[in-house]
């Protein structure tokens, strides 16, 4: 049965998920699968009154300020675990919902970047020590994928400067 995700109406209620597995590695260099998840820690502040800061037509994100105005924004940073024949490489393939997830971090957003975080690629192939990103073939090209985007709309930038 498909499940159908209603889209967020605020940046800040929102779930992310990790696609992609990677390994957990200990120092006896034991592998546990897991995903990443963020989960919003107060999603009871209603989006549905947004007063457009401007005519960009970005709603979620003059929402994001307005919501930053009135404190942080606060996420979880849950691990949700692998179990036996649970699908690693294949990013196209969900797990099942009752795995189990350990709240391992928070974030507080305070403030918008002034800079939207545009000289930043993300590249979800760079993991610090004690994680191990998995054999996903379509894992490991976005990171190239990612900088060359990067690269193309910062020219593009560049040319409208001129």
């Amino acid at each position: 049965m498909a499940v159908i995700s209603i889209p967020p109406k605020s940046f800040a209620t929102g779930r992310y998920y990790s696609v992609h597995a990677n390994y957990l590695i200990t120092e006896n260099k034991q592998h546990q699968a897991m995903k990443f998840e963020w989960g919003p820690i107060d999603s009871s502040r209603n989006p549905s009154h947004i007063t457009p800061l401007s005519n960009n037509g970005n709603h979620m994100e003059d929402e994001l300020v307005n919501h930053l105005k009135n404190g942080p924004i606060r996420f979880n940073l849950m691990m949700q675990l692998a179990q036996p024949g649970d699908i690693i490489n294949d990013s196209t393939q969900e797990w099942p919902d009752n795995r189990e997830k350990l709240c391992i971090g928070t974030l507080s957003i305070l403030e918008r970047r002034p800079d939207n975080a545009e000289p930043h690629v993300f590249d979800p192939t760079v993991v610090p020590d004690g994680l191990q990103c998995s054999d996903d073939p379509v894992l490991r090209f976005r990171g190239a994928a990612y900088s060359e985007s990067a690269k193309r709309r910062h020219h593009f930038v560049e040319l409208m400067d001129e």
